[in-house]
């Protein structure tokens, strides 16, 4: 099975900013300290307040991250829809914190779940992956900034 996601990281790799600058040898080391895990349409990933031991990249899917609304006339915000070869819930763990929004599976996906475990283990490859998440959330508040200024 590992071949076949070795595979899919390829192709994704051209298209994701966190997998961007991995080597194929990085990519075979970084399959082996994650697990795929496939979600239904519909099914919860992590509520608001769960605790955050995971961040999580998109291989097959999308994934839609939301909280209540308490103001607006719909029952849910959406805050985002993310797509294939993009993550979700690094801020949990660049934090510590409990989880600030909801994620559920818009579609039928598949994801490979990153363990805080993952950062301690191997250095090289916590330096690469903490110097992509930075250039994303940069990216972000990028955006961010665009859409709000």
């Amino acid at each position: 099975m590992e071949q076949k996601y070795l595979v899919l990281l390829e192709k994704l790799q051209q298209g994701s900013d966190f997998l961007q600058d991995f080597t194929i040898n990085e990519l075979g080391r970084f399959l082996q300290l994650v697990q795929p895990k496939p979600y239904k349409a519909g099914a919860r990933i992590f509520e608001k307040g769960d605790p955050t031991k995971h961040c999580y990249l998109i291989l097959v899917g999308r994934v839609e991250i939301y909280a209540l609304d308490l103001v607006g006339d719909s029952m849910y915000k959406t805050f985002a829809e993310l797509c294939i070869g993009e993550i979700f819930g690094e801020m949990g763990l660049i934090m510590q914190r409990t989880r600030t929004a909801s994620a559920r599976a818009k579609t039928d996906i598949v994801l490979f779940e990153i363990s805080d475990k993952l950062f301690e283990s191997d250095q090289e490859m916590r330096a690469k992956i903490w110097k992509n998440i930075c250039s994303i959330l940069a990216g972000r508040l990028e955006e961010a900034n665009k859409k709000y200024a």
